[in-house]
């Protein structure tokens, strides 16, 4: 094999392996952030109903444990979870990032915050629903489908998996064989 062909084939290997490398982040990260999407979305619902009936009671501590065991077994990347009044302000959270000092949920209809550090923030509200009303008091009066208050979580940003690592240094080994066997 002369030192063009196998020139050649080095620099055709690394182009292979790097472009084989680029689409399979880029499907890893597209595959990531459909499963991530549902994931939170799934975790902002059952959030709102383990927090209703707390809300309607005003009972910060059991909210709190929930917020805690809900953070530690979850398998987002969660950073915070808090829990916000129907007014906007916050009624308990897991950690409070100085960023939201300010923050309401009820000026930003978005749902959705970036944040400095790079996670985000995603929240919705916490609707009364039929097997609420019973917590609230005769006194009070309340209209199935109006906001107790909203859930909102802090998730740490999208990175690639270790799978991808470890897809990637198996490449990395097959093109080292590849020079070393074209250098022979």
């Amino acid at each position: 094999m002369t030192l063009k062909a196998k020139l050649g084939l080095v620099l055709g290997s690394v182009v292979l392996i790097v472009a084989c490398l680029y689409a399979s982040a880029n499907l890893q990260l597209r595959h990531e952030t459909i499963v991530r999407v549902q994931a939170e979305q799934q975790l902002l619902m059952s959030l709102s109903l383990m927090v209703e009936p707390f809300l309607v009671q005003n009972k910060v501590e059991q909210v709190k444990g929930h917020l805690l065991a809900t953070s530690f077994s979850s398998t987002l990347p969660i950073k915070a979870i808090l829990v916000y009044q129907a007014d906007g302000n916050l009624f308990a959270a897991t950690q409070f990032p100085r960023e939201l000092f300010n923050f309401s949920p009820t000026r930003d209809l978005t749902g959705q915050k970036a944040l400095q550090d790079g996670s985000t923030l995603l929240w919705s509200a916490v609707m009364v629903t039929p097997a609420s009303m019973s917590y609230f008091d005769s006194n009070k009066v309340a209209v199935e489908g109006s906001t107790l208050g909203y859930v909102a979580i802090q998730i740490s940003p999208l990175r690639l998996s270790q799978l991808w690592w470890w897809q990637s240094s198996l490449w990395g080994t097959a093109l080292v064989i590849i020079v070393a066997l074209a250098l022979l």
